[in-house]
């Protein structure tokens, strides 16, 4: 990969570049900077073939040198005092890098302010920034452009962190640790990745050098430190992010005596006689719990049912506005299996379905299994259906791209949790026939004796060929990879072993198993991630709020699997043929037209398979 750093010299100051590419190539990447040094003061001059520092950039994009990135230095102080231009500059400065370099990614590296000239602005140097970030959003979001926050990274340090010493005895250069500071950025932001597991700490001392990686960290994967605060601020405003309200009027003697006592009592009895009114007579038709444990929260972990709450809270929202299921947080403080069964049995009368969530891996297979077999609702557990419903759909189109059929593609699976195990069994059904799993200690075959029951499930079905390796092993001259495993697990040499056009789902969150661009480089056909940074997001809110609708209105009694491809059918057909392409395989998740046709062809296929209650 190659990067162009356009800046002056304070971008250049203790060879910040170098110690970028360092850290780069510690962390496993193949990164070249170069660099043009101009003495400008705003990018409306860098943007200006005619001026005399246009010039340098100009003949340094007409170079034969392909950059990936361009990463383009505006000073805080600047860009706080010329921002009228700033607009401008950016659109022209496109339009000559696209003229020129057809692959750059242009970057807006926004730089610090100085504690003279914030004051003289009547501003702290926090107050300039968040103000300057907010402009260089707006431009960002104008253009599609990245924002580089370095800035933002050295306002967090003088805030809280005044041990640590950002400038260099002039006052204005960067010291080392303004340098470093600024590379870490510049990488987290270029690979996406995280800068923390860098082991490259230069001429710092370890302590002050983790300082920074975790500053740096929080700065790329939150645009600014701030969202982090600002999401718990919401958080503690909002009181909770759903709430339940009266269907109809209870401020009259003749309107209360109908919705409760005395005249609740006819529909009371009405379902003493017959249980299933209860579905007629009560909202519980259209109620849905999101429950979990707890023990598998995003990707937090074990953090415990209450800490888990905000999220299940989240995903209720989702179902009301996506699907206009009435869905509740179910946060159950065990984690054994039977008596998290045994609670789910003892509340079902009270629901329509039941949507399992974040529950850790192989539990919550023995869970699904014995809710569905003792209860005549829908359950569902979206980690391991959502995902593969959404996976499916998202390789119909892929596979429809790249001319290929699902019988004839070797597909390989990273992770054999909840998601891989269910992703694999979909699959199948579809028609798939060479499938071959891995877990973190690699290839899974029948009659390996570590393999837990859900493994040694799956390895019954899969792997028929009785290949035995790593995951580098299974890759080679493999059609399909699909991750829902670990960073950085996947390297372009083992994207380069695989066959002509090969699809890559690499769906590990925060960070992917292989950055798209690496997969790019290294000849991957179509890649989808789970991350909205990056087109093709496999993304399972496309599925449980359409799914539960279809299911709830046929009065289905379960999920099936006819369900489950009907639902991935519907998600896939929302792209035309004349819309699909290499970046644009499936729906966004807040198309509705998608969510009402996965709610039909999902009601369809449970009154055609007759999973309806009676």
């Amino acid at each position: 990969m190659n990067a162009l750093f356009i800046g002056n010299s304070f971008t250049f100051y203790n060879d910040m570049p170098k110690i970028a590419e360092n850290i780069a190539k510690n962390l496993g990447y193949d990164l070249t900077c170069d660099s043009v040094t101009v003495g400008g003061y705003t990018l409306e001059q860098y943007a200006d073939p005619t001026d005399e520092y246009g010039k340098k950039v100009d003949e340094k994009l007409k170079s034969s040198t392909k950059y990936n990135y361009i990463i383009l230095q505006e000073y805080s102080t600047r860009s706080y005092t010329h921002f009228d231009s700033f607009d401008k500059a950016v659109s022209t400065l496109k339009t000559n890098i696209n003229e020129y370099q057809n692959t750059a990614e242009i970057s807006l590296y926004e730089t610090w302010g100085f504690e003279e000239e914030a004051s003289a602005n009547k501003r702290t140097i926090p107050q300039m920034e968040e103000e300057i970030c907010s402009k260089y959003d707006s431009v960002a979001n104008k253009y599609n452009l990245s924002v580089h926050y370095v800035g933002k990274a050295f306002s967090e340090v003088y805030e809280n962190h005044p041990e640590i010493n950002l400038y260099a005895e002039d006052k204005k250069h960067p010291s080392y640790e303004g340098s470093y500071l600024s590379a870490l950025v510049h990488i987290g932001t270029m690979f996406n990745c995280d800068v923390r597991s860098t082991s490259f700490n230069g001429e710092l001392d370890e302590n002050v050098a983790n300082t920074l990686k975790e500053v740096a960290f929080n700065v790329v994967f939150y645009g600014k430190v701030e969202l982090k605060k600002e999401a718990l601020k919401k958080h503690y405003e909002w009181k909770g992010k759903i709430e339940i309200k009266p269907r109809v009027d209870v401020f009259s003697k003749e309107s209360l005596s109908m919705a409760y006592t005395p005249g609740v009592a006819e529909a009371c009895m009405k379902i003493h006689e017959n249980k299933d009114e209860s579905f007629n007579l009560t909202r519980r038709w259209n109620v849905v719990p999101v429950i979990t444990d707890g023990t598998a929260v995003l990707g937090l972990g074990d953090i415990g049912p209450e800490a888990g709450m905000p999220v299940m809270e989240g995903k209720c929202a989702l179902f009301k506005a996506y699907g206009d299921v009435d869905a509740i947080p179910l946060c159950i403080r065990s984690k054994d299996s039977e008596e998290i069964i045994k609670t789910i049995e003892l509340l079902a009368g009270s629901f329509g379905g039941i949507n399992l969530e974040d529950i850790a891996a192989p539990r919550c297979f023995e869970i699904e299994k014995r809710l569905k077999e003792d209860l005549d609702i829908p359950v569902f557990h979206d980690d391991q259906h959502g995902t593969a419903i959404v996976t499916l759909a998202a390789l119909i189109n892929a596979l429809k791209l790249a001319k290929k059929d699902i019988a004839d593609v070797k597909i390989v699976i990273n992770g054999a949790g909840a998601a891989g195990v269910a992703i694999a069994k979909l699959l199948l059904s579809y028609g798939a026939k060479h499938i071959i799993c891995c877990d973190s200690k690699g290839i899974i075959k029948k009659g390996d004796p570590r393999l837990n029951e859900s493994k040694k499930e799956l390895a019954e079905v899969t792997n028929l060929e009785l290949l035995e390796g790593k995951l580098e092993d299974a890759m080679k001259n493999s059609d399909v990879f699909i991750g829902v495993s670990v960073a950085h697990c996947v390297t372009k040499d083992m994207v380069r072993s695989m066959n002509k056009d090969p699809i890559l789902f690499t769906c590990a969150n925060p960070i992917p198993e292989i950055l798209p661009e690496e997969s790019y480089e290294a000849g991957a056909f179509i890649v989808g991630t789970g991350s909205s940074e990056y087109p093709n997001q496999i993304n399972n809110v496309l599925v449980f709020p359409g799914l539960f609708r279809g299911a709830i209105d046929a009065k289905a009694n379960t999920v099936n699997l006819e369900m489950m491809k009907a639902a991935a059918l519907a998600i896939a057909s929302c792209v035309k043929d004349d819309e699909l392409n290499r970046n644009y395989i499936l729906p966004f998740a807040w198309d509705k037209v998608a969510h009402l046709k996965v709610a039909d062809e999902v009601k369809k296929a449970a009154i055609r398979t007759g999973a309806i209650r009676k």
